[in-house]
């Protein structure tokens, strides 16, 4: 079959073009592209007059390539130079990398796939990165690690920042090296040169001249062979006998700084009523297919898996690492691992885990990776373990991304805030341990019917904040939440109250053990802080990090730091955006120092924003 006649198969059957599956349009496709070209259509579906369309810049960014890309009709191909090395895990154990030599860069970079492998610490960084275009990336951390050559006679300690990628496979197309004409006599940095590979490092000016030998080869007119500390490198223009396009690697992309900010203001803005997409959809008729309830009436339900299950690699291997690392941490600090060890146990005496020998894992299993916070100055919570389902398998594919995410079931929070506000007589509490949302069935709705209403309406996750206009009515609701949740094996847990006589019936460990409605109490709960005794609402903020230069990073960020819910101080946080609106106008750079008659506004502000923790408003 030609393929023309293909294509118009796949288009009689409704079928995406890039994966041959139905029930989405290829611009929503999470598959891969095509083999030999790269554009998104599946290889079947390849004509070799296909060509790379134009990369779009950084205003674009959200649908960026991790590399700009763009189609260029010229007689040669230009060979980047790279090297395969070592670099040192946690362990002191050498992994093999492919790294990028670049004498353009300022420093070094490290993807954060390999900063993964390596399992090294990572230090806080703060650096703006600018590259091709002016497009800019903010780094955040950065590791510290030996780069070996091959042969184990050149070393380095070098700094890495690291960065989610660098650039695409390289080179562009795969080199037939017969063509090359390459000495026998050489011994290669990279053996694998002519093939498509992943770039896991880049190596900046800082190493890369110190890496310089004397000799050097040319092959034809432009193709060089340099001799280096790392064996000899091939760099330079390779001249087809024809024409081709080709995708030039130049620059790496991130989302925008703008579209980020854009985020910013528009979180304020009211939302509009929408509709389930395709994939919500079919989340929730998942469950309402598959769920079940035991004995107890605990609710059993069953992974949500779409159509990338097979996609998922193993993560055996980096879940060890973390563990391995985190065992490092413990034995470093005694209370961390006291708390620590209390968890396990907790977890393991209510049935939350088992063990299970690491033979007995179907080949399709999933380790999911955990860290720890620990908060030494909270008076709830100190250890919080975090299970990380988002950390990538070795096919870069993590359990979340094979999961339907499924829609949002909490009301709006500025919804549930406010009606907190309504209720004479209110009540907070949380639901201990809760990880699922329940859908209620239609018997439990007609055995409770305010709580079914509490539960849909009044809950953002696992925190209530309700009442009631009457105290006997908010004694029902309490005690048709109890009693509603229980059939679920759900237990309510840090009740409290403005009111005494609700928390009495209470059991004591129920309560939250530190509020006390005669003591000058502050309970923060949902973002907001609330005084029950007082039952007034305070507004919290913390105090601003005097920077040495004021620029837009810094004033955004502090802005930011500004949560209010209910926008009860509404006028204070729009005098910062009007200010952070005149730098836009400016056109100021992210790390461009303001204007003075803006620091001198900005210092003023910041220091009477603080005023605010002054502020009461009746709950």
């Amino acid at each position: 079959m030609s393929r023309e006649a293909r294509f118009a198969k796949v288009k009689s059957m409704g079928l995406c073009y890039n994966c041959l599956r139905p029930n989405h349009l290829v611009d929503e496709c999470k598959y891969g592209t095509c083999r030999k070209c790269k554009r998104k259509h599946h290889t079947l579906l390849h004509s070799e007059g296909d060509s790379f369309d134009r990369g779009s810049g950084s205003s674009n960014a959200a649908n960026a390539n991790p590399i700009a890309s763009l189609q260029a009709v010229v007689a040669l191909r230009v060979l980047l130079a790279t090297a395969s090395v070592r670099m040192f895990n946690d362990r002191g154990e050498p992994v093999k990398c492919r790294v990028l030599l670049d004498n353009g860069s300022q420093s070094n970079f490290v993807t954060e796939k390999l900063s993964g492998i390596l399992n090294l610490t990572k230090r806080e960084a703060n650096i703006p990165v600018s590259g091709f275009n002016q497009s800019l990336t903010h780094i955040k951390h950065s590791i510290a690690t030996t780069l070996q050559s091959r042969d184990g006679r050149f070393a380095a300690e070098l700094l890495f920042l690291v960065v989610p990628r660098i650039t695409e496979t390289l080179p562009a197309q795969t080199i037939n090296r017969c063509d090359l004409n390459l000495p026998r006599n050489i011994t290669l940095a990279d053996p694998e040169f002519c093939t498509l590979s992943e770039i896991d490092a880049l190596i900046g000016a800082e190493l890369f001249y110190q890496l310089l030998c004397v000799s050097q080869i040319k092959l034809g007119n432009a193709l060089i062979l340099q001799k280096t500390r790392l064996s000899w490198i091939a760099s330079g223009a390779i001249h087809d006998r024809g024409p081709a396009s080709n995708r030039i690697a130049c620059d790496l992309v991130v989302d925008s700084l703008d579209a980020q900010v854009a985020k910013f203001w528009e979180i304020e803005e009211v939302s509009s009523v929408r509709r389930l997409s395709d994939d919500e959809r079919a989340c929730e008729q998942h469950f309402s297919q598959t769920h079940s309830r035991d004995e107890s009436g605990r609710y059993i339900v069953r992974l949500p898996f779409n159509s990338r299950k097979r996609e998922l690699g193993d993560s055996y291997q980096t879940a060890k690492k973390r563990l391995y690392s985190l065992e490092r941490r413990l034995a470093r600090d005694p209370q961390l691992r006291e708390e620590y060890t209390d968890f396990l146990d907790e977890y393991e005496r209510l049935g939350h885990m088992t063990e299970i020998p690491v033979s007995d894992v179907a080949e399709e299993g999933y380790f999911i990776p955990h860290h720890l916070v620990f908060k030494r100055d909270s008076h709830t919570t100190k250890l919080r373990v975090v299970f990380n389902a988002s950390s990538k398998s070795s096919t870069g594919v993590s359990l979340n991304n094979v999961l339907f995410a499924g829609p949002t079931l909490q009301e709006d929070l500025f919804s549930i805030v406010t009606r907190f506000r309504t209720h004479r007589y209110v009540l907070r509490a949380d639901i201990e341990e809760m990880y699922r949302q329940v859908k209620l069935s239609e018997d439990e709705r007609r055995r409770f019917p305010l709580a079914c209403r509490i539960l849909l309406e009044d809950f953002y996750m696992d925190d209530a904040l309700t009442g009631a206009s009457k105290l006997d009515q908010a004694r029902e609701l309490r005690d048709e939440l109890i009693g509603l949740l229980t059939c679920g094996g759900f237990h309510l847990r840090k009740w409290c109250s403005n009111e005494p006589s609700l928390l009495e019936p209470l059991l004591d460990q129920s309560l939250d053990p530190h509020i006390c409605l005669s003591e000058s109490e502050t309970q923060k709960t949902l973002g907001i802080h609330w005084h029950p005794r007082e039952d007034h609402l305070i507004h919290v903020v913390k105090p601003f990090t005097e920077h040495q230069r004021t620029t837009k990073r810094t004033m955004l960020s502090q802005v930011a730091s500004l949560f209010d819910p209910l926008g009860l101080v509404g006028p204070v946080i729009v005098k910062a955006k009007i200010m952070l609106q005149r730098l836009w106008e400016d056109k100021l750079d992210w790390d461009e120092s303001v204007p003075v008659d803006i620091a001198t506004s900005w210092s003023k502000y910041r220091e009477q924003v603080e005023l605010l923790n002054n502020f009461i408003v009746p709950r």
